[in-house]
């Protein structure tokens, strides 16, 4: 299978140990899932791996990539992963979540959490819309996001979740987890 290819492939790419932004900067862009990079393509595979860094269960990149794609990844990852599928991997790992597809609740879940996966459409220079997943951390308030873009090594900060997602309609689901909840 492809997911154990990949595998052998990614155990030999030295990763740094923490959470990863930008999958197009250093090693992970090298990293593969399905056919293609995951710069091109590992954004969901990130966020669930910032995630489980983030709640001390460190989980190697390789690793989350190999478990989740036999359920999650869209057409050998020509697209990625499907977003709402991210849940099974929650479920698997014993997480507890409020999921949302809607923004207003999702807002009101988040307000209430520590953290959350959250998946939005994006609008692209050539005007096709691509899917983007990431992770993100309630702090105090804000937001911070991991792995906001392709070539951008550090997390984003916005001071509301408007600011950070200012379509409400680009939301396709959110996970929000934490002790708050």
């Amino acid at each position: 299978m492809i997911e154990n290819k990949n595998y052998m492939h990614n155990k030999n790419i030295k990763l740094w140990n923490g959470y990863i932004n930008g999958q197009g900067c250093g090693n992970v862009a090298n990293m593969r899932y399905g056919l293609f990079p995951m710069s091109f393509n590992g954004c969901e595979i990130i966020a669930l791996y910032n995630f489980m860094y983030s709640i001390g269960r460190k989980m190697e990149l390789k690793d989350v990539a190999r478990e989740a794609y036999p359920y999650a990844s869209v057409l050998m990852g020509i697209f990625g992963s499907a977003p709402k599928k991210i849940g099974r991997f929650l479920d698997d790992h014993g997480i507890e979540y409020k999921r949302a597809s809607d923004f207003d609740e999702f807002v009101n879940n988040f307000e209430k959490s520590e953290s959350a996966l959250i998946a939005f459409w994006v609008k692209l220079k050539s005007g096709f819309y691509g899917i983007h997943t990431v992770f993100i951390r309630n702090i105090d308030g804000k937001v911070r996001v991991y792995n906001r873009s392709n070539g951008n090594p550090r997390p984003v900060d916005y001071d509301k979740m408007s600011d950070f997602l200012k379509n409400p309609k680009h939301l396709i689901v959110s996970f929000c987890c934490g002790d708050k909840l």
